[in-house]
C-alpha cells in the first residue's frame, strides 16, 4: 500500500513541476509577469492529468483489497500537499484561489485514474 501511494505521489509531483516549468518556459512567463489565461486552464489540466494518471499507478500496484484505502490516502496527501504549496506560492499573480481551484480539481483526478484502472483490469480479467 505504501509503495503504490508512495509511487503515485512521485509521479505526480514529477508531472506536476515539470509542466509548470515546461509552461513558464512556452508562455515565457517571470516571478512578476501576469500569467494568461490560457496559462491558467493548462496548468489546472495538467494538474488533472497528473493526478489521474497517480492515481492510475496508486490502484495498480495497491494490494488487492486495499486500493480504496491507498486512494484515499492518496487524495488526503493531494490536498495536504497542495494546500501548503498553494499557501507558499500564492502571489497576486496566482492567487490563493486559483491554487485552490488546481488542488480541488486535481484532487478529482485521483479517483478517477483508480476507476479508470480498476475497469481495465476487470477488462483485462475477462479476455
Amino acid at each position: 500500500m505504501i509503495a503504490g501511494v508512495a509511487a503515485a505521489a512521485a509521479a505526480i509531483a514529477l508531472l506536476v513541476v515539470v509542466g509548470d516549468v515546461a509552461l513558464r518556459t512556452i508562455f515565457g512567463l517571470t516571478e512578476t509577469s501576469a500569467p494568461p489565461p490560457a496559462y491558467l486552464l493548462l496548468k489546472s489540466v495538467i494538474s488533472v492529468i497528473a493526478a489521474t494518471l497517480g492515481g492510475f499507478i496508486c490502484a495498480r500496484i495497491a494490494p488487492a483489497g486495499r486500493v480504496f484505502v491507498s486512494v484515499a490516502v492518496l487524495v488526503v496527501l493531494f490536498l495536504a500537499a497542495g494546500a501548503m504549496v498553494g499557501r507558499a506560492m500564492a502571489s497576486p499573480l496566482e492567487p490563493l484561489w486559483f491554487q485552490a481551484i488546481v488542488v480541488m480539481l486535481g484532487a478529482s483526478g485521483v479517483p478517477i485514474g483508480a476507476s479508470i484502472e480498476q475497469a481495465w483490469e476487470v477488462g483485462r480479467r475477462r479476455t
